[in-house]
């Protein structure tokens, strides 16, 4: 698939039902080991140790900021 077919990479949970944050080879140019934006509707940040949002160019802890349709709603046998 070199040049034809892009190879995109997602971050995701199990918890989360789905692929949260990803590239889209339509909207933005794929970049290698690199997850781009979030999907739309999932509002996402990234935190230090303390709690304290960090602007993109920073290494931190990948947050969701409020939940959104796919996360799961319960826990089994609860």
């Amino acid at each position: 698939g070199y040049k034809v077919t892009p190879v995109i990479d997602i971050w995701f949970q199990t918890e989360s039902g789905g692929a949260l944050i990803s590239s889209l080879p339509c909207l933005v140019p794929p970049k290698p080991e690199s997850i781009a934006k979030p999907l739309p509707g999932v509002d996402v940040a990234i935190i230090d140790s303390f709690g304290n949002e960090l602007s993109n160019d920073k290494t931190g802890t990948i947050v969701i900021k409020k939940p959104h349709p796919s996360f799961i709603r319960n826990i089994w046998n609860d």
